[in-house]
């Protein structure tokens, strides 16, 4: 079964937009490393 030129449109933007979340997620940890890493001095 082929696919529809929509359908092969809609494929190849899932890995972009898989990879716009992964990077929203590791900017999210980068965050909170930060934080951590701020109440540790004031707890040090």
């Amino acid at each position: 079964m082929a696919l529809a030129a929509s359908e092969i449109k809609d494929v190849r933007k899932l890995p972009q937009a898989q990879h716009g979340n992964s990077e929203q997620k590791i900017e999210g940890i980068d965050a909170q490393i930060v934080e951590q890493k701020a109440r540790r001095k004031v707890l040090a």
